[in-house]
């Protein structure tokens, strides 16, 4: 009986206008002569790349031997990849989009050719890069055995690992470097090209002009054929572990199959023009993803070889999720051009929601059409590598995901055993037991040890029908509801209803279920008996026990723990919960330490619950739920070694505003429900759209997250952000940050924490290979006046300058948080370095870890305000602190805010709003810098003063007024200003009571004293002094710095040796009279 086909058409990536899927970068040797050409161009370029150039490393000159229809080389000797690097010894291309387009990079395949496995570079490995600086590893170094002269095709090269080679711009270009060692003399290299049609080098991927989707999922099975010709059927060479035997086969419209190595063939019976033809007569090819037992998976990519080498020919691919009894169709009907070695086609699937998340057998099959002739030969595979030979390629595979059927949340009824039946009383008025909603009551979206299942067909307004089918996707017992023709009206039920069952009905009040063991994957028809007129498949009963924590402590402790049947009756556990539990979940505040071996299922965080793999320890689950509101989020510290299926972090974001975030999971892409932007710190953004600008580059939707990097979101109102995937968890995360000369901030790059639990910034800037960054970060935040702020942590003396922000600022970086970190002068590019051991928790509810006082930091913290904004200035004395430029000082951000009043202070040519001095001398002037945007009045107090004597005292002087003023906590300096930036509108002057700036001035001047244009101290006397004077020249701190006899119509002249305070006494006839001296 022929199978129906339903035609569904499915909007897919391939109907994306301009996407080009395949090969869009090929090398074929055989226009080459030689073998020595120092370049080689692309001989398939995709029209929408930059053209892509095959070169040498210096260390990888053309080979003294000529080969033609190849690119040979003759390494430099390298005695293994470190020593290669250093030696050049590498073949190199790129990969560039045109503006406008997008490209992601799958595979790479290629063939290579040694001369002798004793001379010749026999190891290999892959590079790519970014910047064309820093390159990343591909795989892991390969080593060759095959001294094969026309070459030996390699194993498929995945690419579709790689996060951050999707999706790229055309302002980026990635470089790929094949490094070669282990040899002396031989030759190493590419080829040999067979024919024109047969590259030796391919690229696989994706060029579009919109973000395209391009899975990054693992293959989860795939056919790579060799030479012996394939059977019928093909059992898939490689397969997750989760799968069963995942098949390869060919329909009865086939005539046979086989006859050619590296390939899977079939001859059809007869000539098919039209597709309904292919679909009667079952031309056709068919692969199959069958689930095992307690697993379900979701398809992402398919991914195929076609080859067509009679005619051109036609194809169309459909799937079928039960078993083969109906097909639907996907993507779009394609016509392949004639070709022996075949063509490389993707088709998303990820897109489809019926391929996602199916418990049972899920089968793709290929329509063939419009061939000539009766003997046409289609198939899959294969490049050819020589006379009548193929290359063990990838010829079929598929990602996606193989996981686990989840446990759900417990259903509400009891059950009780008696006797040969089973008793289930309803608890609620609500009956719950499919997944539907019905006209007569409404069904709950969640049940938890039952597994939901549905009918497939239907005709009433239930859409369920006695006649309808149901499949199970593991073993176990299947209850089916059903109603008498003349019972209850509608299906509502009140409490206490019950329903006995056992292999044949007991109704009660016209109600019956039946019960059903089944196999995984059986077909069952629901039953008609005696006169029930309707019935519905409900659910599957499956095991289902839940642990969660009553304390905080170690997890193999079972008092810290507690168990569950139904979510609601608890009792204390006698053994720590293991793999075999449903589901695990850790409560707020607590925290649980994973001190020997633990494995897990499904772990569940709540908001600030925390979770701690000791070292030398291990710890497995499939899922780990971090969640995330408005009183924090959950963290978790891998200090040994773990294993996380699948991570699912959440954060809070409690308004539509701008947040800074970064990603705790490597696969991260740019959601559709929020705007994204990362920040270039050399200003080189082109292109670009307001509001994106020079600096700030806006992130499409679908793009990667890069680890490591700082981000705005934009979200359009509260929301949850939830990152799911693969957790971060290397021991050191390397994110390249750079100075470039020409930006106005200079160094300043936006970073982000890269993993799920805080950072302790005092651990990342003691660490000697963060020595060319600065040791202060800032965040950009809210403050309580809704305006955005810079709050400043200096990690050296632990101040921090935070104005009135919304947060507590210390030196814990939370989790997903970006900030803001400064290259060091002298450094145009780094990377910092952040790792695991760098990593801690928060503490207690409302505690963010505050940084405890040094009790060796004095500290005055000058505060501005115009009356509804503030800022703040600090200075910090330290006895480690020098009075230029160090790591206790902290560079001015500006908030660039006319609405915003700042102040600062200088050292040399840098604003600070900490400045770190030494507390040697604690009698000093410090000139204070101010700015605003706008004409306002404005005041200048004390907010802070730490470890200071009673008799230190503070002043501020006015220089523009010509004031002077003591200024505390309750005392400030109030004044106006218009719109200005001026370095030395104020002096901070710090002074112990009595000392010698107490002097007071008579009114009798027989002298004058100025600081001329040579900035240096100038006492002239006049002609009524009587005698002689006595000058003497202080400091602010009281030291006699010089002293000098003055007479009538001289003059004596100081030059001061540093800017700052100076005080003038002259003593004339016993007269004491003071002059106040500013040197700028």
């Amino acid at each position: 009986m022929k199978n129906s086909l339903r035609f569904a058409f499915f909007a897919m990536l391939l109907c994306i206008s301009n996407a080009s899927f395949g090969q869009i970068l090929e090398w074929q040797f055989f226009s080459s002569t030689t073998g020595q050409e120092a370049t080689y161009n692309a001989t398939t370029n995709n029209a929408n790349l930059e053209t892509s150039v095959l070169t040498r490393g210096a260390g990888a000159a053309a080979s003294g031997t000529v080969a033609a229809k190849t690119f040979l080389s003759t390494m430099t000797p390298s005695a293994d990849k470190a020593a290669a690097i250093i030696n050049n010894a590498y073949f190199q291309f790129t990969v560039k989009p045109k503006t406008g387009y997008y490209v992601s990079l799958t595979d790479l395949d290629l063939s290579l050719r040694i001369s002798s496995v004793t001379l010749s570079a026999i190891n290999y490995q892959f590079q790519y890069s970014l910047d064309g600086t820093n390159f990343n590893d591909i795989g892991s170094p390969t080593t060759l055995t095959d001294i094969a002269t026309s070459g030996v095709f390699q194993p498929t090269i995945d690419l579709a690992q790689f996060a951050n080679l999707k999706n790229v711009s055309s302002s980026t270009t990635i470089t790929f470097r094949l490094y070669a060692w282990g040899g002396t003399t031989g030759s190493f290299g590419l080829g040999l090209s067979y024919s024109a049609s047969v590259p030796s080098l391919i690229v696989g991927g994706v060029v579009s002009n919109a973000i395209a989707t391009v899975s990054g999922d693992p293959k989860i099975e795939g056919w790579e054929f060799s030479t012996t010709p394939a059977g019928a059927t093909v059992n898939a060479t490689s397969q997750n572990a989760n799968l069963n035997y995942p098949v390869l086969s060919s329909g009865a419209g086939f005539a046979s199959t086989g006859g050619f190595n590296y390939s899977y063939v079939a001859t059809l019976k007869t000539t098919t023009s039209t597709k309904a033809i292919a679909i009667s007569d079952n031309v056709y090819f068919q692969v199959t993803i069958p689930p095992a037992t307690g697993y379900k998976v979701s398809l992402s990519t398919l991914k195929y070889r076609f080859r067509a080498p009679n005619s051109s020919t036609n194809f169309r691919w459909a799937y079928s999720v039960d078993n083969g009894y109906t097909f639907t169709e996907i993507g779009s009907d394609i016509l392949s051009p004639n070709i022996s070695g075949g063509l490389d086609y993707q088709l998303d699937l990820s897109g489809v929601a019926a391929l996602q998340n199916v418990p049972s057998t899920l089968i793709l099959r290929m329509y063939v059409w419009n061939t000539t002739g009766t003997a046409a030969t289609v198939g899959f595979g294969r490049i050819i590598s020589g006379s009548n030979t193929g290359a063990p390629v990838n010829a079929v595979y598929l990602r996606g995901k193989v996981e686990t059927l989840p446990a759900l949340d417990q259903m509400e009824i009891t059950v009780e055993t008696t006797d040969n039946f089973q008793k289930k009383t309803l608890i609620n008025d609500v009956l719950y037991f499919t997944n539907r909603v019905y006209t007569a009551f409404n069904v709950p979206s969640t049940l938890a040890n039952y597994e939901f299942l549905s009918s497939n067909a239907g005709s009433t307004s239930d859409g369920i029908t006695p006649t309808g089918t149901i499949i199970s996707s593991t073993a176990g017992d299947i209850y089916v509801l059903a109603r008498t023709i003349n019972g209850v009206t509608g299906w509502t039920l009140v409490p206490t209803t019950e329903f006995f069952y056992a292999s044949n009905s007991t109704t009660t009040a016209g109600m019956s279920v039946f019960k059903k063991t089944v196999t995984a994957g059986q077909r069952v028809e629901i039953p008609v008996v005696d006169n029930f007129q309707e019935a519905k498949p409900f659910a599957k009963m499956i095991n289902y026990n839940v642990f969660r924590s009553v304390g905080s402590g170690n997890w193999n402790d079972n008092t810290k723990w507690e168990v569950s049947s139904d979510n609601v009756n608890w009792s204390s556990a006698v053994s720590a919960p293991t793999s075999g539990a449903s589901a695990i979940l850790i409560p707020a505040g607590q925290g649980l330490i994973v001190n020997t071996p633990a494995s897990a299922s499904i772990v569940t965080l709540n908001p600030t619950s925390k979770l701690t793999v000791n070292t030398e320890t291990s710890f497995d689950a499939t899922t780990l739920n971090l969640n995330s509101d408005a009183t924090g989020t959950a963290t978790f510290i891998d200090k040994g070694t773990s294993t996380i299926t699948t991570a699912n972090v959440q954060q809070y974001l409690n308004t539509a505003r701008n947040w800074y975030i970064s990603s705790p999971i490597a696969s991260a892409t740019v959601s559709s429900n929020i705007t994204f932007y990362s920040y270039d710190e050399s200003g080189s953004n082109t292109g670009y759209a307001a509001p994106a600008t020079a600096n700030w580059v806006s992130a499409p939707e679908g793009s990667s997250i890069t680890v490591g990097k700082g981000y705005i979101a934009q979200p359009s109102g509260v929301t949850t952000l939830t990152f799911a995937g693969a957790l971060n968890n290397n021991s050191t995360y390397s994110i390249p940050v750079t100075k470039s000369v020409v930006p106005s901030k200079a160094g300043f790059n936006l970073v982000g924490n890269p993993y799920p639990a805080y950072i302790d910034w005092s651990l990342v800037i003691t660490d000697v290979e963060n020595a060319n960054i600065g040791t202060t970060m800032w965040y950009r935040t809210k403050n309580t006046g809704d305006v955005y702020t810079f709050a400043t942590h200096n990690g050296t003396s632990g101040v921090t300058v935070t104005g009135t922000a919304y947060t507590t600022i210390t030196k814990f970086i939370p989790p997903m948080q970006s900030f803001w970190i400064r290259v060091n002068d002298g450094t145009s590019s780094t990377n910092l370095k952040i790792k695991k051991t760098m990593l801690d928790h928060r503490d207690v509810s409302g505690n963010t870890m505050k940084a405890p006082k040094l009790v060796n930091n004095q500290l005055i913290r000058l505060q501005v305000s115009n009356g509804v904004n503030t800022d703040e200035s600090v200075l910090c004395f330290n006895p480690n602190a020098v009075d230029g430029l160090d790591n206790y000082d902290s560079p001015k951000m500006s908030n660039n805010n006319s609405a915003i009043p700042e102040i600062y202070t200088v050292v040399g040519n840098e604003e600070l709003v900490i400045n770190g001095l030494n507390n040697s001398n604690l009698e000093r002037v410090v000139p204070l810098g101010f700015r605003t945007g706008e004409s306002n009045s404005f005041s200048i107090k004390i907010s802070e003063i730490q470890n200071f004597d009673s008799n230190a005292q503070v002043l501020l002087r006015d220089n523009t007024e010509n004031k002077e003023q003591e200024i505390t906590s309750e005392t400030a300096y109030n004044f106006s200003s218009g719109a200005t930036s001026t370095t030395n509108r104020f002096t901070v002057i710090l002074r112990t009571k009595g000392s010698a700036t107490e002097l007071k001035k008579t009114e009798t001047y027989h002298f004058s004293v100025r600081v001329n244009e040579n900035k240096k101290i100038e006492i002239t006397g006049t002609n009524d002094i009587e005698g002689s004077a006595t000058i003497e020249i202080y400091n602010v701190s009281g030291q006699k710095l010089a002293n000098y006899i003055l007479i009538k119509d001289t003059k004596v002249v100081y030059t001061p040796t540093i800017n700052g305070l100076y005080f003038v006494v002259v003593n004339e006839n016993g007269k004491k009279i003071s002059e106040k001296l500013l040197i700028n």
